[in-house]
């Protein structure tokens, strides 16, 4: 799950990258345009996948759950806050404070 999160997050950089550079330059719009639809599919494809994922294992979505009850957390930061949660082991809620900054 880990190594998918930050593959996503690596391709959801790739795309804004692409985009911008691609912004202005003329005659290639079409191009750009179906690779951007390309880099959608694979990252829904992603979220298929760590959805699915997270289903196999029910204290996980259970956990997922309860971390989607903060305002402003959805599906996708729920699935990597939890994982984060289950692999490192935090004492105090304080430590986790300290890790995210």
């Amino acid at each position: 799950m880990d190594r998918l999160i930050r593959r996503r997050a690596k391709l959801v950089r790739l795309k804004g990258a692409l985009k911008l550079t691609m912004a202005n330059l003329e005659g290639v719009t079409g191009e750009v345009k179906a690779v951007v639809r390309k880099l959608d599919a694979l990252l829904a494809k992603l979220d298929a996948t760590m959805a699915t994922m997270a289903a196999q294992s029910p204290s996980h979505q259970q956990a997922q759950q309860r971390v989607e009850t903060i305002v402003g957390v959805g599906p996708l930061v729920g699935m990597s806050l939890t994982n984060t949660l289950e692999r490192v082991p935090f004492r105090h809620a304080d430590a986790f404070v300290a890790l995210t900054g």
